[in-house]
């Protein structure tokens, strides 16, 4: 499972984006063995969970 935290950010997709953007986020986001994801967001915070 891998868990990626944004903090500041109003919209998750712009932090999603972000993370897309950042090479060792995208690698762990696009690894084939994770067949789930998660986003939550509350506040200024995001966190996105990956697993398999």
């Amino acid at each position: 499972m891998v868990e990626n935290l944004a903090k500041g950010h109003q919209d998750p997709r712009q932090v999603h984006s972000q993370l897309m953007n950042s090479p060792g986020h995208r690698v762990n986001i696009l690894k084939r063995e994770f067949r789930a994801a998660g986003i939550g967001h509350a506040c200024d915070i995001t966190v996105e969970l990956l697993g398999g």
